[in-house]
């Protein structure tokens, strides 16, 4: 694929409505259009009354025309009249989406047929709303009116009582469900055009972080996408689009309730299962960015965790990493309710006197050994830990069931944040991300050498060499 270099016009930028804005005009739009065809059609419909006599009765034939001029009006009629802001808000929508990937751009061939395909999709959907949403309503409210003995007149004025207040609610807030999901979808699928043409390979997905945030939003924040994927869910959403087929749309790109998550939790799995290109919702917020892949080990980590797997070929290297570690430098405090003195010392030594020595009953050579003999040990869990996606700070939690030896181990900075007892594995009530790790075995063997570079270390080569003596 041919790389384009990201170029910002901050020309157009400064210029381009917020997808907020392009949404509310649109939404505004579509109700002066409503209001214009209920309009219409009632104008019609008086005139057919004062010709064939406004105080006559109404007869069955009167309430069918009616029923179906009203479908004209609001149905066809309505996308008809709405067609122009329809277009402009889907062409402005994926231009926006174009522009904020970065790229300076033309619309080419298959963006414009995009275009034209969601436009025609938007209207079939807005013409199908009357029909969908209000039209029963109507029909029920005016015969029970007849049944009353109604005039013609009569019948065409309870019919403009019914439009405001059975239909009009209905249809108003499904105009503006349409304006959002329309606005953002398109928006999504202008910044998949724009990763292609720049040559990106993967996005990220960036949730608003909220009291509002859904289930989803929070799940798929900070995951990280192929473009190639986003492509091809692109291609199903518009070959759906093509045929207007909602059972095909909805199984290209679901739609979540605020507190549903799907059963996967891999990304890849995710991807196989439509869930990829936001919106994950009506009225979602969430979008996507350029991603490119960290240099730092623990921000590649970091990734691995939010997407749920770690490379099979990548478990040896973590593994080693966390063998690496040591007791940080930095003091903690060793406090009163933990047999302290409330004064600062080094970490090691504060967590060895709150656990090592009141847990274990050890001392703080064999405190430091048993750390190493947990990581390496063929028998204990192993988890990847993230508290919290918005600062992602990658940790691997050792446990053993059967002893209660747990391990916490923070892969910034390669330090021991704590080794303790607990039957309990402590993290799931607090952690967004608890990802286990069941394919990284120990290896008690293999690991002798590893272990002494642990060891020296923390400043322990003296015990290891006391335990080969023995031995």
């Amino acid at each position: 694929m041919k790389k384009v270099p990201l170029l910002y016009n901050l020309s157009v930028l400064k210029s381009e409505r917020t997808l907020d804005e392009l949404a509310e005009l649109l939404k505004t739009a579509l109700s002066k259009c409503w209001n214009r065809q209920t309009r219409a059609l009632l104008m019609e419909l008086l005139s057919e009354v004062r010709a064939l006599g406004e105080r006559a009765a109404a007869t069955p034939g009167d309430v069918g025309r009616i029923e179906a001029k009203a479908a004209k009006y609001l149905g066809v009629g309505l996308a008809e009249a709405a067609r122009r802001p329809v277009a402009e808000a889907i062409s402005n929508s994926y231009r926006h989406g174009l522009h904020g990937v970065g790229v300076d751009f033309a619309l080419k061939a298959p963006d414009l047929s995009a275009i034209d395909l969601l436009r025609e999709d938007g209207l079939y959907w807005l013409g199908g709303g009357y029909d969908r949403f209000a039209s029963d309503a109507i029909r029920k409210s005016l015969w029970a009116y007849y049944e009353t003995g109604a005039t013609r007149l009569q019948l065409a004025e309870h019919l403009e009582d019914s439009l405001s207040q059975l239909a009009e609610p209905k249809m108003k807030g499904y105009f503006n469900l349409l304006a959002d999901h329309w606005v953002a979808r398109t928006n999504e699928l202008g910044r998949v055009a724009g990763y292609e043409e720049a040559g990106v390979e993967y996005v990220q997905v960036v949730a608003v972080l909220d009291a509002h945030t859904t289930q989803i939003c929070r799940s798929m924040h900070g995951r990280t996408i192929p473009v190639g994927a986003l492509s091809r869910q692109r291609d199903r959403l518009l070959s759906a689009a093509r045929r207007h087929d909602a059972d095909a749309m909805k199984a290209a790109q679901p739609m979540f309730g605020d507190q549903e998550v799907p059963a996967a939790t891999k990304t890849s799995a995710l991807i196989d299962a439509g869930i990829g290109l936001p919106p994950y919702h009506f009225r979602c917020r969430t979008t996507t960015v350029a991603y490119f892949p960290p240099v730092e080990y623990p921000e590649k980590v970091s990734q691995w965790a939010i997407d749920g797997e770690v490379p099979a070929k990548e478990l040896p290297g973590l593994l080693d990493y966390a063998m690496k570690c040591h007791w940080g430098s930095h003091k903690a405090t060793w406090k009163k309710q933990d047999g302290g003195d409330g004064l600062e010392h080094p970490t090691a030594f504060v967590h060895y006197m709150k656990h090592g020595k009141r847990e274990f009953h050890a001392t703080m050579a064999e405190y430091n050994e048993q750390i190493a003999s947990l990581i390496r040990r063929g028998g204990r869990d192993a988890y990847l830990i993230i508290e919290d996606k918005k600062a992602p700070h990658p940790q691997i939690v050792f446990h053993d069931t059967k002893t209660g030896e747990q391990a916490i181990i923070s892969l910034e900075g390669q330090t021991i944040s704590t080794f303790f007892k607990t039957k309990k594995f402590r993290f799931r009530a607090r952690a967004q991300v608890v990802m286990p790790l069941p394919k990284m075995k120990g290896v008690m063997k293999t690991w002798t050498p590893k272990l002494k570079r642990f060891l020296m270390s923390i400043g322990m080569t003296c015990a290891l060499k006391t335990s080969r003596r023995r031995n």
